[in-house]
């Protein structure tokens, strides 16, 4: 479907299934080339080659399709590369529709150089793209964290106010400020990036990476608050209050 959005989620399972059928076309490569280091000719080994190196090839399209979509959702594609993206989906698009005939060995490895060739055109503009969703993703993250403190931040003073203890959980939060705090610092270097391209060097992908792992720990620490607030028969005030 041309007008459905495709997901994180579909990436992940596209991925794995692509990595299936890699696995599968390895392994008959494989039971080939045993066959002819003996001397074989071959022609059942080779003939049940053709499935799944037609099957591996049709997923790498889907794989490189569902990327390129995920790219084009982009709200800071340039015309450009908004151009250049939707011209390699309408490529991807009637190779994935000519693999499906396809019958031979020679058919399905001409199909595979040409869909090399439309993502080699793309490639860097996916990196870029990519690093750039991913660190306004890691940005809105870190600013909602900062709103989360501050309604925790209020229930624990409406608890105190009660008579109710809350060191401990005061603990969990200073430990969640830290870390979200951690996030940001290390978000520094992507953030201060002046254009797209600069996304792709060494210190803003460790920038990027770091962040990520830091953001993932903040997040460990707000579910054990939360679920000790939840314990105590309290939650995280409103945005209202």
């Amino acid at each position: 479907d041309e007008d459905k959005t495709t997901t994180n989620d579909d990436i992940v399972s596209l991925t794995k299934t692509y990595h299936a059928a890699k696995t599968d076309f390895l392994d008959a490569k494989a039971a080939l080339k045993a066959c002819e280091d003996k001397g074989k000719e071959c022609k059942k080994e080779k003939k049940a080659m053709l499935v799944p190196a037609k099957e591996f090839t049709q997923q790498s399209m889907q794989l490189m399709l569902a990327k390129l979509k995920t790219i084009k959702e982009s709200k800071n594609l340039d015309a450009e590369t908004k151009l250049v993206i939707l011209d390699a989906i309408n490529q991807l698009d009637d190779l994935i529709d000519t693999i499906k005939e396809a019958e031979t060995k020679e058919e399905i490895i001409d199909l595979a150089i040409q869909a090399k060739e439309i993502w080699d055109g793309v490639k860097d503009r996916v990196q870029q793209q990519t690093l750039l969703i991913l660190k306004e993703s890691l940005s809105g993250t870190i600013e909602k964290s900062f709103t989360v403190a501050d309604l925790a931040r209020c229930a624990l003073a409406e608890m105190e106010d009660n008579g109710k203890e809350v060191l401990t959980l005061q603990k969990d939060l200073a430990t969640f400020d830290k870390k979200v705090e951690a996030a940001k610092e290390a978000l520094k270097p992507a953030e201060d990036t002046k254009a797209v391209e600069e996304l792709t060097t060494a210190d803003v992908k460790e920038s990027l990476d770091t962040t990520k792992a830091a953001v993932k720990d903040a997040k460990k620490v707000l579910a054990i608050l939360l679920g000790k607030l939840k314990s105590k028969s309290s939650k995280l005030c409103t945005t209202d209050d």
